[in-house]
């Protein structure tokens, strides 16, 4: 099947390396599993009684706000400014549990054990819509306490993560080794409980996407010195880790999270984990030392549906900014025809994908969070969405069906969608859609 022609224009972005290089992989990979997820009439998968994970907790509806809730508070990108406001708007719609960056490396001291309060922001990739995109400059360790505050006397719990967002100081680079990873997380946490609000922090994750190329290189770094095959920025999702590269990440998150549990041994920790849907990205991986799952899982994580709907398009070339407004819009369509066209596939897929990670979860012996996930990562605010928001109807589509298929399973955390968030306003405004599904997940 040939890909979409999707923009003729002359002016187009070069096609980069990596792109090529995934596209070169999706296309091999797909054509083996296209008449699997093209079959009709599988539905049934989806429907029928699971398998359900042992170990849970309360379920809580999760919106992630990843580092967004500091460094959109100022200029053209004030979503956050008022953290009354949007806790209200947060809790009108029904969650009851928030994943944000604690920001551990700023909240910590540095390396030579000085503290800092202020730091000037480095802007996000051009097209990235998460976080600032200019500079900014943040107080983390005013703010956080008093965001977390505010949650706790509207019964939000809190995950906390870090997406190790860097500073013109360049303090993220300087965290490599477990050791230091599990140093700013135990000073951050001590200064979490300095402030008495240590008892609403839900699970702590000590890296997102773990590991993460774009979000922590210096940790990747750190754990390539000793491989042949080193860690790439397709590793996980695109490309499987082999043996060895999950044997040198299963020591360091386990020399990370034994450390921080010395100090803090009834608190949940583990590191979030993407892969390619189900959890075969993890098959070599020791993940024994967790004391709960963060999975992140996607329909474009089924990378024939990715790769022949455009949706790895927009992921490969910065989430479509790049494009024409008509070529978005092109691509959009595209999206949603495939979905509608494949449904019942997809569902298939993505219940054979859930049913892998309570396998895991049950022989881990712990419960199963997923604070990002269901339709897609990179389909959102894109200037060629219709400002009625009818393009998000697939996405609230999957959302519906997704979250009742992980309640079943006795997921303990699930989000609706990626863009439970002020700053992508069509899909966050209606808080009638939100609380029918919030209530839906929170109910016993």
């Amino acid at each position: 099947m040939p890909m979409p022609h999707l923009c003729p224009s002359s002016n187009a972005t070069p096609v980069s390396t990596p792109r090529r290089d995934a596209l070169k992989h999706l296309a091999s990979a797909s054509l083996g599993t296209t008449m699997a997820w093209c079959a009709p009439g599988l539905s049934r998968a989806a429907q029928a009684s699971p398998s359900v994970l042992t170990v849970r907790r309360p379920t809580l509806a999760v919106a992630m706000w990843d580092y967004s809730w500091l460094t959109r508070r100022a200029g053209t990108q004030a979503e956050y400014s008022d953290f009354d406001a949007v806790l209200d708007e947060l809790v009108l719609r029904g969650y009851n549990c928030l994943r944000i960056d604690a920001f551990p490396h700023l909240i910590a001291t540095d390396d030579m054990g000085r503290m800092q309060s202020e730091f000037n922001m480095r802007p996000q990739p051009s097209g990235f819509p998460w976080g600032n995109s200019a500079s900014t400059t943040i107080n983390p360790r005013r703010d956080l306490p008093i965001f977390l505050s505010k949650c706790a006397t509207r019964g939000i719990r809190v995950g906390l993560s870090t997406w190790m967002t860097n500073d013109t100081s360049d303090r993220a680079l300087r965290i490599q080794s477990p050791a230091q990873l599990a140093r700013i997380w135990s000073e951050t946490l001590d200064f979490i409980g300095h402030h008495g609000l240590l008892d609403m922090v839900e699970w702590v994750d000590l890296g997102n996407e773990f590991p993460s190329v774009g979000f922590m290189p210096a940790i990747v770094d750190f754990i390539n010195r000793k491989l042949s095959n080193k860690i790439g920025q397709l590793h996980g999702y695109f490309l499987p880790y082999d043996q060895a590269q999950a044997s040198a990440i299963s020591a360091y998150i386990y020399m990370a999270i034994n450390e921080l549990k010395k100090r803090f041994p009834r608190l949940p920790l583990c590191v979030s984990l993407l892969g390619n849907g189900p959890t075969d990205s993890f098959k070599y991986h020791d993940l024994s030392p967790m004391d709960c799952i963060e999975t992140h899982i996607w329909l474009n994580q089924n990378q024939a549906f990715a790769l022949f709907s455009g949706l790895d398009v927009l992921l490969l070339e910065s989430f479509g900014k790049r494009r024409p407004d008509a070529c978005n819009f092109i691509l959009e369509r595209a999206v949603q025809a495939a979905y509608y066209r494949q449904k019942d596939s997809l569902l298939s897929w993505l219940a054979k994908a859930m049913d892998s990670w309570v396998a895991l979860g049950n022989q881990l012996k712990v419960p199963v969070y997923t604070t990002e996930a269901w339709a897609a990562t990179c389909f959102y605010e894109l200037p060629a969405l219709d400002p009625a928001g009818a393009n998000w109807r697939w996405i609230r589509d999957i959302a519906q069906t997704a979250t009742a298929m992980a309640s079943a399973r006795g997921w303990s955390g699930i989000c609706t969608a990626n863009y439970c968030q002020p700053h992508f306003p069509s899909f966050y405004k209606d808080p009638a859609w939100h609380r029918q599904i919030t209530s839906r997940i929170k109910a016993p």
